[in-house]
């Protein structure tokens, strides 16, 4: 620093100059700092797998300025440094080193869903036991996306075979449908029926047989069982090759026989008799012999009062 003092008039100028050298903040890096370390220009410094290369910029006022940047990345895998593009999967998930908004590291670039042990892709099918799963995914607002694996296609099996939903088959008296009903697939009863006399009769239906009707019903108990039970609701006898119904009457002889129904059995039954003109002759026979049977036996029966003999 050089001072210099002169008057002019009345006053006393004083002039000071300062001469201004280069200063070095650490004088034994001329270049780049980077964690405590001088890079020289074009040199680079590895960092947790990111390169970075100092470089050295004049600008048109000659002024020379040294920076440090990344100038290749990689990815941290198993306490190496793999290139980009380097991919492992995880699970369900394909995991691949990437660069994204000067952010390095592994992104998910292929995700799946897991069943049964093995790894089906997003919008991916599986079939097992007839029903087929496909795997989705579903992004929040957060961009949190989840995987999830359901089911969307719904068969029953059949005899080793997967058959489509409303298929059916009959089982003795019963129809058995495909159905989904509230999350369960399987086959369901869509038509029941009794049997009798080696046929079927439908629920409500009805089947004659010897001039008897009977009836399929059904009953379902409070478990939700349902049983099924054929019997007779209505009842005809018959007569000469025809059903006639409850109270048909007609005459045997002295004899009337009228259709009925008496503890579960249906018949004809007596209902009125009387005494027939051969009955009555063979009886006189009989009174006529026995009157002179006694007489030839000379048997003393007192006094006999012919009148009583019918003639």
């Amino acid at each position: 620093m050089v001072i210099s003092m002169f008057q002019y008039g009345g006053l006393l100028l004083i002039s000071v100059a300062v001469i201004l050298e280069p200063v070095i903040a650490d004088t034994s890096c001329e270049y780049c700092i980077f964690n405590g370390q001088c890079v020289a220009v074009d040199d680079t410094y590895e960092w947790y797998c990111i390169t970075y290369t100092c470089v050295s910029t004049t600008n048109s006022d000659g002024v020379t300025t040294y920076n440090i940047g990344p100038t290749d990345y990689k990815c941290q895998y198993n306490g190496q440094c793999v290139a980009l593009g380097f991919t492992y999967t995880n699970g369900c998930f394909t995991e691949e080193c990437q660069l994204r908004s000067n952010t390095i590291g592994f992104w998910t670039t292929g995700a799946g869903c897991r069943f049964n042990g093995q790894c089906v892709a997003v919008n991916d099918t599986y079939e097992w036991k007839c029903i087929t799963y496909t795997c989705v995914s579903t992004t929040n607002s957060d961009g949190v996306t989840t995987y999830n694996i359901g089911p969307t296609d719904y068969k029953c099996q059949y005899k080793g075979q997967c058959v489509a939903l409303g298929f059916t088959y009959t089982n003795g008296c019963f129809t058995q449908e495909c159905q989904l009903r509230s999350n369960t697939i399987g086959f369901w009863t869509t038509c029941a029926g009794c049997r009798f006399n080696g046929q079927c009769v439908a629920v409500n239906d009805t089947y004659e047989w010897k001039c008897i009707t009977y009836t399929c019903v059904s009953t379902t108990n409070s478990d939700g069982v349902t049983t099924y039970n054929i019997g007779p609701t209505d009842y005809k006898c018959q007569y000469k090759g025809q059903c006639v119904a409850l109270g048909f009457t007609y005459t045997n002889g002295c004899f009337t026989q009228e259709c009925q129904l008496r503890s579960n059995t249906i018949g004809f039954w007596t209902t009125g008799a009387g005494n027939s003109l051969f009955f009555f002759s063979n009886w006189s026979y009989f009174m006529i012999m026995c009157k002179y049977l006694y007489s030839a036996l000379s048997v003393d029966l007192g006094a006999v009062d012919n009148t009583m003999w019918y003639e």
